[in-house]
């Protein structure tokens, strides 16, 4: 007979077993050892390959767009620090999108603007050897959108 309604819920017989034999496997798992202090700890030990237990083999995919579509998304909205901070997540920034942070930056007035600019234009002789007649003008009208 059940001494309390507590035990009609417990497993019983080959169910009981099972459990115990699964808890049994999951103490062994852990193996104390002392830390270099001298205190106790307890770490897990490695599961062999195809044991009862595997890890979870979903590939989780977060909502978050990319960041060169968020940085695209944050120059069409014309949002400074939501550029920028896409732009710091990129490997490498596009030469165009560059450029138009560098826009985005004379269109606020950032102090930001010269050094992005200078920078910008080293890029823009080093990736695409421009002649140096194009290279006057593109520099002369970065120079006007600082003073606009």
């Amino acid at each position: 007979m059940l001494s309390s309604p507590e035990e009609a819920y417990l497993p019983r017989g080959r169910a009981r077993r099972k459990e115990a034999q699964l808890l049994t496997r999951r103490l062994a798992s852990l193996v104390p050892f002392a830390s270099d202090d001298g205190a106790a700890m307890i770490r897990r030990r490695p599961r062999p390959l195809g044991s009862e237990t595997s890890t979870c083999e979903h590939t989780f995919v977060t909502a978050d767009a990319h960041a060169l579509a968020r940085f695209r998304r944050a120059i069409e909205r014309r949002a400074l620090w939501m550029a920028e901070d896409a732009a710091r997540e990129l490997p490498e920034l596009p030469l165009e999108e560059a450029l138009q942070l560098v826009r985005l930056y004379a269109e606020r007035g950032s102090p930001k603007f010269e050094r992005a600019a200078m920078r910008w234009l080293e890029r823009y002789l080093a990736e695409s050897s421009p002649r140096l007649r194009h290279f006057a003008e593109v520099t002369s009208s970065l120079a006007r959108l600082e003073d606009s």
